[in-house]
C-alpha cells in the first residue's frame, strides 16, 4: 500500500513540474505578445509624431517669472496668445490646451467647475502655476478680440503615450512585475480620444473667452491595476498603501 502512495507522490510532483512549466511558458508567450503589441503601438505613435512635428511651425519657448522662481512653458504661449501673431498666422479659431490643475483647487468632496480667475499665486507647484498663467494670457487675449478658448483636461490616460506620464509608468512597472507597492488613492481620468474631441468640439463652438473641463470619470488605482490584471490575464499582486505613507517613500 505505501508503495502505491509513493507512486501517487512522484506522479504528483511530476505534474506539478509539468504544470508549472507550462504556465510559465505561457506566461512568457503572453508577455512577448505585450511587450510586441507594445513596441509596434510606440513605433507607429512615433513615425505619426515625427510627421506631425515636422509640418508644424515652430515657435520658440517663453518663461514666465515670478516671486517664486520660474517656470517653464515650452509652447510659447505668450506667442499663442498675441492676437497680431495669430492674425499674422491666419488662425481664425485658437482653442489653448490646459489643465484642471490650472483652476485653484477646492475644498475636498467639492467639485470644481470653470472659472475665469487664473493665477499662479492661487494653485501649487511648477506645472499648475505656468499652467494658469498661460491660460490668464490666452483669456486676456480672448478679452482683446483674439477667437480663443480654453479646455481643462484631467488625468489624461490612453494609447500613444510617448512621453510615458505616470500613469503609463506606473502600468508598464505592473505588466513587467515590477510594482509591488502602489497607493490608495485615485484620480479623475480621461481618455486621450475624448480629450481630442473635445478639442475639435471646442473648436468649432466653444465661445470666445469661455473654457471647458474635460473629464472622464474617477478611478482608484486599484481600480486600474485590476482591470489591467483582467484584460491581459495576468496574476500580479499589489499591496497598497495610504498616500500619506506614499509621500515619506
Amino acid at each position: 500500500m505505501s508503495g502505491i502512495f509513493v507512486l501517487i507522490a512522484i506522479a504528483w510532483v511530476v505534474y506539478a513540474a509539468i504544470a508549472k512549466k507550462a504556465n510559465a511558458q505561457q506566461q512568457a508567450q503572453r508577455q512577448r505578445k505585450l511587450n510586441e503589441n507594445v513596441a509596434e503601438a510606440e513605433a507607429e505613435t512615433s513615425s505619426l509624431h515625427a510627421k506631425t512635428q515636422a509640418a508644424a511651425p515652430r515657435v520658440a519657448p517663453t518663461v514666465g517669472v515670478s516671486q517664486n522662481g520660474a517656470w517653464t512653458c515650452g509652447c510659447g504661449y505668450r506667442n499663442t496668445a498675441n492676437s497680431k501673431f495669430c492674425r499674422q498666422c491666419g488662425v481664425g479659431k485658437l482653442v489653448y490646451v490646459s489643465s484642471v490643475h490650472a483652476i485653484p483647487e477646492k475644498p475636498k468632496g467639492t467639485e470644481i467647475a470653470e472659472t475665469t480667475v487664473f493665477s499662479p499665486e492661487l494653485v501649487r507647484g511648477d506645472y499648475a502655476k505656468s499652467k494658469a498663467m498661460a491660460t490668464a494670457l490666452v483669456l486676456q487675449a480672448a478679452k482683446e478680440g483674439l477667437n480663443a478658448s480654453v479646455v481643462f483636461p484631467s488625468g489624461i490616460i490612453g494609447p500613444g503615450d510617448l512621453g510615458k506620464g505616470s500613469i503609463t509608468n506606473m502600468l508598464l512597472s505592473f505588466l513587467a512585475g515590477k510594482l509591488p507597492l502602489a497607493v490608495k488613492g485615485g484620480y479623475d481620468f480621461v481618455d486621450v480620444r475624448d480629450v481630442a474631441a473635445g478639442i475639435l468640439a471646442c473648436a468649432e463652438r466653444g465661445l470666445p473667452g469661455h473654457g471647458y473641463i474635460l473629464s472622464g470619470h474617477y478611478a482608484t488605482i486599484r481600480d486600474i491595476l485590476e482591470l489591467v490584471k483582467k484584460t491581459v490575464n495576468l496574476r500580479r499582486s499589489v499591496s497598497y498603501l495610504p498616500i500619506c505613507f506614499a509621500k515619506l517613500v
